[in-house]
């Protein structure tokens, strides 16, 4: 199968972005939804696009199997080499050169979904910090965000998609991680075994919320938190009485 030429001249090659350590996340990936939406329109990506699964035999509207032969593909075809700084390739030129970083392989199978009308989202994994009322220094709970919910304050390590079909009113989202080799549709860092499936956004509206990421559930934390405190305020009444008698006793 022949890669796709590299890019019009008329866009950049790569992307060398100075600012981007000062841009929110929600910033970030409207950036890269604007490469994905201009990539996905040269029709070179999207006869790319169809020559992939036609390879496995072509059936209409079979969205799932479409997204995970395009997944499989970018896993086994386009290298993850890291780098220093953040340069974003532009989607062709991730497919000419045959290599790039988690957020290249991203952007490339993004554009591959976009071109066959796949929806698609982007997700970022990371740690955000949680101040525990019995301890002084914060400690860090694993998190995710998904495009387009409310994006919480995070140390964003990873980025992945979720993916939905049918491709006009999307019902069934899974995540699509394309720099972890052999990692299938359905799997994510959250879910441990490579194996195990974990469809995304599953029972929530539209995707509006992205699935409770493991950990203590908030209700308990509140309840958790509320105990601590309330707790606390006995002991420190209690302590207070026992002092006040202390010293009428002295007198």
């Amino acid at each position: 199968m022949q890669l796709v030429p590299h890019q019009p001249a008329s866009r950049p090659a790569e992307y060398v972005l100075a600012d981007w350590s000062y841009r929110s996340a929600p910033e970030r990936m409207a950036f890269l939804r604007s490469v994905v939406e201009d990539a996905a329109q040269d029709t070179r990506i999207r006869a790319f696009a169809v020559a992939i699964v036609s390879a496995h035999g072509f059936v209409a509207r079979d969205y799932e199997n479409h997204a995970r032969l395009l997944l499989e593909w970018v896993q086994g075809n386009i290298k993850y080499v890291p780098e220093e700084g953040e340069i974003l390739q532009d989607p062709r030129k991730t497919l000419e050169l045959g290599f790039g970083d988690c957020d290249d392989q991203v952007l490339l199978l993004a554009t591959l979904f976009a071109s066959v009308g796949l929806p698609y989202r982007f997700v970022l994994a990371g740690h955000a910090p949680v101040r525990s009322p019995w301890r002084a220094a914060k400690t860090a709970q694993p998190v995710r965000w998904v495009e387009g919910t409310r994006c919480p304050v995070a140390d964003w390590k990873h980025i992945y998609l979720a993916v939905g079909w049918p491709v006009h009113d999307p019902r069934h989202w899974a995540w699509a991680d394309p720099s972890e080799k052999d990692a299938p549709l359905g799997w994510d860092v959250f879910t441990g075994p490579l194996r195990q499936r974990n469809f995304a956004l599953a029972g929530t509206e539209d995707g509006a919320a992205a699935p409770a990421t493991p950990g203590i559930p908030e209700w308990t934390s509140i309840a958790r938190d509320i105990f601590l405190y309330a707790s606390a305020g006995v002991i420190s009444a209690v302590v207070s009485t026992l002092i006040l008698d202390a010293l009428k006793h002295r007198r």
